[in-house]
This record gives C-alpha cells, sequence and structure tokens, in this order.
C-alpha cells in the first residue's frame, strides 16, 4: 500500500506534476493520496483542479485500479506550522498502523517549513517506511506547464533523503579511479559514453541509480535519473545487467550487476580506445 500526502496551495501543478512523473517512473502507482489544504477559498479550488486532474491520471496509470475514493480531501484550520506539524503526525501515524504500509511526502508544493517538516518526518523513519520527493524544475518558467508539456531534461523526481545521504559522503579516489581515464576523455559518442560509463559505475560498486549518478559526477559527467533507468532499461533488456529489488520498502531501490556481456563490452571496448589512442583518433 502506497500512501502519497500532499500540500495544496497556490499551485495546482505542483500537486499534480510530481505524482504524474512518479506514476509515468514506476510501475506501481499510489494507491492513496491526502491533499492536505486549509479552508482558503482560492485553495479550494485548486483541491477541486487537482482532484480532476488526478483522478484521470491514476486511472490511466492503474489502469483504472485506483479508487476515486482514495483522493482524500485532509483539510487543516490554517497553515501555521504547530497546525502542520500535528496534522502530518497524526496522518503519518494513522497511515503506519499497517505494518506494509509505505508513505510517499511530496515536498515539492508547499512553504519552507513544510518541507522542514516533512524532512523530519522523513529522516525520522528508520526502516525506510518513509519517501520524500521533490519534482525539481531547471526553469521556474515551467512550474505552471503539465508535466508531459515540460522537456524532459528539464525537471527530475528526485528522492531527497537517499540522495542527500549518498551524495554528502566523501569517496576516495581508488573508489572512481581508473588506469584508462585519459582515454575515456576522447570519447565523443554520448551514448556510448554514458553505457560504458554505467557498466564502469557497477563494477566500482557503484550498483544503484543515485549512486551510479555520484559515479558519472566524479567523472565529470552528468545524468537525468530518467535517462539513466531508459539506459539501464534497455541494459537489462539486452542481457549486460540484471536487476535485483532490495526487500525493504523503497519503491525504487533496486540493485544492478553486471552479467558477462558487460564484462565483454567493457573489454572490448577499453582495447579499441587504447588502439585510437595510440593512432591519434578520437572516437
Amino acid at each position: 500500500m502506497i500512501t502519497w500526502i500532499t500540500t495544496v496551495g497556490w499551485s495546482p501543478f505542483a500537486v499534480i506534476n510530481p505524482i504524474w512523473a512518479y506514476c509515468k517512473e514506476n510501475e506501481k502507482t499510489p494507491d492513496k493520496i491526502f491533499l492536505l489544504h486549509t479552508e482558503n477559498m482560492k485553495v479550494l479550488k485548486n483541491v477541486e483542479t487537482c482532484k480532476k486532474y488526478l483522478n484521470e491520471i491514476l486511472r490511466e496509470y492503474s489502469h483504472n485500479n485506483f479508487k476515486e475514493e482514495n483522493l482524500i480531501n485532509y483539510q487543516i484550520k490554517n497553515e501555521t506550522y504547530e497546525i502542520y506539524s500535528i496534522a502530518m503526525k497524526k496522518l503519518i501515524e494513522r497511515e503506519l498502523k499497517d505494518e506494509k504500509a509505505k508513505i510517499i511526502i511530496d515536498m515539492t508544493p508547499g512553504r519552507k517549513y513544510m518541507s522542514a517538516i516533512n524532512m523530519f518526518y522523513g529522516l525520522k523513519s528508520l526502516n525506510n517506511s518513509i519517501q520524500v520527493l521533490y519534482l525539481y524544475l531547471e526553469e521556474a518558467k515551467y512550474q505552471k506547464v503539465p508535466y508531459p508539456l515540460t522537456p524532459i531534461i528539464k525537471n527530475e523526481l528526485i528522492d531527497i533523503i537517499e540522495s542527500a545521504e549518498i551524495f554528502s559522503k566523501d569517496i576516495t579516489i581508488d573508489k572512481v579511479k581508473d588506469p584508462n581515464d585519459e582515454i575515456i576523455k576522447n570519447i565523443s559518442d554520448i551514448d556510448l559514453l554514458r553505457k560504458f560509463l554505467i557498466l564502469r559505475a557497477i563494477v566500482k560498486d557503484f550498483p544503484t541509480i543515485t549512486k551510479i549518478k555520484k559515479y558519472f559526477l566524479a567523472k565529470k559527467q552528468n545524468i537525468k535519473s530518467i535517462e539513466l533507468r531508459q539506459i539501464l532499461k534497455e541494459l537489462q533488456e539486452d542481457k549486460y545487467v540484471s536487476i535485483t529489488k532490495v526487500p525493504n520498502k523503497k519503491q525504487n531501490f533496486f540493485l544492478y550487476k553486471n552479467l558477462g556481456k558487460a564484462d565483454k563490452f567493457i573489454d572490448d571496448t577499453m582495447k579499441k580506445f587504447k588502439s585510437r589512442e595510440e593512432g591519434g583518433d578520437r572516437i
């Protein structure tokens, strides 16, 4: 059971788009959505806008398994930090009575103190039953644009706690250093480079999506999570990698492992790079 908790304020698409992105990127869609809101008339109007969009989105991605009654209004008296914090606490405690429950708190909409409170409850969950997500937009002009109309390279749905934990940890030079780094710099084919770096990351014990992204960063490269997922999906279909779901409540926590085909690809590619490097050519 996945319960999604979000806050409706002045921007309906700040509520709608993260759920839209999540449904597009994941096989399992939310089973229940709580829309926290005040009794402000404009906010109430935005709640209805959100519900219209979300009913259609959830029906589509759940193959008509989402129940309309599970899209729930959760009205609070006002949005002071005391009332918001108490409301979140009660809601989370109630939902976690189900031992199989997983809660996703969306910190995209709302005020800064609401985001801080959301992070607090996410960090407090030591058994990974609470995940805190944020839909990052590179440009503010897309804030009021439906998710499918936003360029894929301009947004990214981020697991805030997992990303902060992994990216805040230092990694030793030996962990990412490769004797062929200078040769790798000469790869001009971006698709080939990404495929190679992903497989090298897994070899270097960076076997999750977030860790692979950190490996890319260490190599002074960048890749969006949704692009990375697509490449990993292709690598899995082509029998380069295998995937194992970790037995916890994180929806997207998968471990990747290279297969023999990947090892051969790495070896063959490095031999090709070496010969091209010696010959002065750039691939």
